[in-house]
Formats: C-alpha cells, structure tokens, sequence
C-alpha cells in the first residue's frame, strides 16, 4: 500500500488528535479539527503538521471512533505517527457559545507545552475560531520553546490578527521584503491585508514595500502607513 505521510523527515512535527466535542451538532468537528488545524498549522513556521490522513488513520486503527481516551493513550498515538509535539483538544457548548481549547504535549517526555489556547464564539464563526486557536497553538509552542529565528517575528504578527490566510500571507511578504524582492513582497503583503484589513503590522509593511519600489513618501506608501 501506499507510505504513509509523517512527520519522519522532520524534526518538529506538530499532530492534532480528534478533538473531545461536547454539544449538539459538535459531534462532526471530532475529525473536522484535526483537517483543519494541521491545514492551517502547516507552512505558518518552521514546524510542520502531520498529515490529518496519517493521524485520523492511527486514531482509528489504535483507538476507535471515539476522542474519549487516557491523555497517555492519545500521546502514543500521535508519537506514533512520527511527530515531535500533539495537539490535544476539546469544544463544548457554552450557552449560545463554543468554547475550544487546545494543549500541547511534548512527545519526547509527556510534558506540557505552553499555556496552549483557548477561544470562544458563536457557532457561526466556528472557522474564525479555528483559525485563532492555530494561532495560540504555535506561539505557545514559539513561546515556550524559543527554538526558531522566526519566532520573534510570528509573536509580534499573531498579536496583530487572527486570520490564518493573513498571518500566513503576511510571513510570506516579510520574508521577500527582507531578500530585497519587493514585488513579490508587495503581492503577498497585499493579500495579507485583503484577508484582514486591519492588520496593522501587515499595512506598515507594505507601506515600507511601496517605499522601496515606488520611492519614500508615494501615495500607495502613505495609504498604508
């Protein structure tokens, strides 16, 4: 059969298991949060998400249909499929809210990464929260490891939106910007402030884009300063 994808060939892979969801009409989230933070988590640092597919496959294989299991269980799991960290989380309803929170586990040593995340909203924005959760997810881990050059950079960023489209544009256009490839720069800083318009750090950055391509004090420039 086909290779499985893991997170072999890297050193810090990051696996979210099936999340423990609480609540009418959650239920479908169980394996949806696992698609859809490793899709988000993915090419925001020089982390890398296991593939959900390996994940789900493990979980099901080891564990069953079920997100209910011993914390050391889960951890086997996800160590299993070849990552460094796991992402363990759970949503309930709160009221007319949902309430997600995600931990981070070290699979070296069991222990707790981080403060993890948590973050609350209506059902109908469950995929903002998505997003904003993907975002505490990896500056805890930044945070608390302190391992990357990029870190810094991601902190100050992440602070600034909670738009995984944007952050990820954004790191894109600071990337160029600091090789001197301004236009590329200026592609992905616009897209950056088109997912979120107020991204401040984003709008400043494009501003100094357009300074270097246009020159110091252009109107594009001034716009987005």
């Amino acid at each position: 059969g086909p290779r499985e994808l893991g997170a072999e060939d890297a050193a810090s892979g990051i696996a979210v298991l099936p999340f423990h969801m609480s609540g009418e009409g959650l239920d479908v989230y169980r394996e949806g949060m696992v698609d859809l933070m490793a899709a988000n988590l993915d090419g925001l640092s020089d982390y890398r998400a296991v593939d959900s597919r390996t994940v789900l496959a493990r979980w099901n294989r080891d564990v069953g249909e079920t997100a209910d299991v011993e914390l050391d269980r889960a951890l086997r799991v996800a160590a299993a499929t070849g990552a460094r960290y796991a992402v363990v989380g759970s949503g309930v309803e709160a009221g007319p809210r949902i309430r997600l929170t995600a931990d981070i586990y070290d699979l070296a040593d069991g222990s707790q990464v981080g403060g993890g995340g948590q973050v609350e909203g209506s059902p109908q924005e469950v995929l903002g929260l998505v997003d904003a959760l993907t975002v505490e997810v990896i500056r805890s881990i930044l945070d608390a490891t302190g391992e990357r050059s990029s870190a810094q950079s991601f902190r100050l960023a992440s602070l600034l939106t909670g738009s995984v489209p944007a952050l990820r544009h954004y790191l894109e256009g600071d990337a160029h910007f600091r090789r001197a490839r301004f236009d590329d720069a200026r592609e992905a800083l616009q897209r950056a402030v088109e997912e979120d318009s107020t991204f401040a750090l984003a709008h400043w950055r494009l501003g100094e884009t357009y300074g270097w391509i246009e020159g110091i004090g252009s109107d594009d420039g001034r716009r987005h300063k």
